[in-house]
């Protein structure tokens, strides 16, 4: 029998959530969307299930949420959508912020970019964006390539070409590794914020 026979994959609702948000606290701990707080996190992924291009998944295995996947299909449309919920977001933000007042500065680039990428005529076109992926520590391989394969599945039925996503490009080797098995192929490496160096994927489907 297949390791993975009891896996499930499915469409997240609004009732995933918690499930969701706790996954990528666990799994992107000293990250800084974590930081940022459940309500945070909770806010954005719930800004990609209303968006109609949104995709976010969730594998279950038995009883158990052990994973997911999240992104959407012509980003910059999406971009557009997020900074509309900008208050509600910044407010979800206070806490971490008034624990820690440096964070302003690393969350108003993150806003910066944000514009740029919903201006940016490339991403209006069919191109997908898988922003998150993760599945729990210790849980049974295979997980996330199979998430891959069902966000890849829906982009495809959305209409999108390219999957495209970034990931650290320094000390995240074995991410990285992943990715190529995944069929992705590296396109470019650039500075996303100061000292932080991200390496860019597409594959075709």
């Amino acid at each position: 029998m297949d390791q993975l026979d009891n896996l499930f994959i499915r469409q997240a609702s609004l009732a995933d959530m918690s499930n969701v948000v706790d996954i990528h606290i666990t799994a992107f701990k000293g990250f800084f969307l974590p930081y940022l707080g459940k309500n945070f996190l909770h806010g954005y992924y719930s800004c990609i299930i209303n968006y109609n291009l949104g995709i976010l998944l969730v594998a279950v295995y038995g009883s158990r949420t052990v994973g997911f996947s999240a992104g959407f299909v012509k980003p910059s449309n999406f971009y557009i959508e997020l900074r509309r919920k900008k208050l509600s977001l910044a407010i979800a933000t206070l806490p971490a912020i008034i624990k820690d007042p440096r964070k302003i500065a690393r969350l108003l680039v993150n806003y910066k970019r944000t514009k740029a990428f919903s201006q940016d005529q490339q991403m209006q076109k069919s191109i997908a964006e898988l922003s998150s992926i993760s599945v729990k520590p210790g849980e049974k391989k295979g997980i996330g390539a199979e998430l891959i394969n069902a966000f890849i599945k829906q982009a495809k039925d959305l209409g999108a070409s390219v999957v495209r996503l970034t990931t650290d490009t320094y000390g995240n080797e074995r991410v990285n590794v992943f990715y190529k098995k995944q069929g992705f192929m590296f396109t470019r490496s650039f500075e996303a914020q100061p000292g932080r160096w991200l390496n860019e994927y597409e594959k075709s489907i």
